[in-house]
């Protein structure tokens, strides 16, 4: 008989349910990895390509600044979206009589 019910407990990790939301399906891997590290290893390509495309440092200084402004207004709006969606889940969770 297949455990769903430890499967369940097992997928309650932010990783899974975030690739839910988003994507509406599972997670094949969660990355046990701290946060740092995943930032960094995500983060790393795109500077050493900008390095190459832009050796003069303050033309990388610019590209650079205009890529993370640009991903800090993803991370603004996913930020929100993730609130307003924890909100909407706790509401269902105690206040629904459902």
């Amino acid at each position: 008989m297949n455990d769903y019910i430890g499967e369940a407990f097992a997928r309650t990790n932010s990783q899974y349910i975030r690739e839910f939301i988003l994507s509406g399906g599972e997670l094949i891997e969660s990355k046990d990895e701290p946060y740092h590290v995943r930032l960094k290893k995500g983060r790393d390509p795109i500077c050493n390509r900008l390095k190459i495309l832009y050796p003069v440092e303050k033309e990388y200084e610019e590209a650079y600044t205009d890529l993370f402004k640009a991903l800090a207004a993803y991370e603004d709006v996913h930020m929100e979206l993730g609130m307003k969606i924890g909100a909407r889940l706790v509401n269902q969770l105690l206040i629904s009589a459902e």
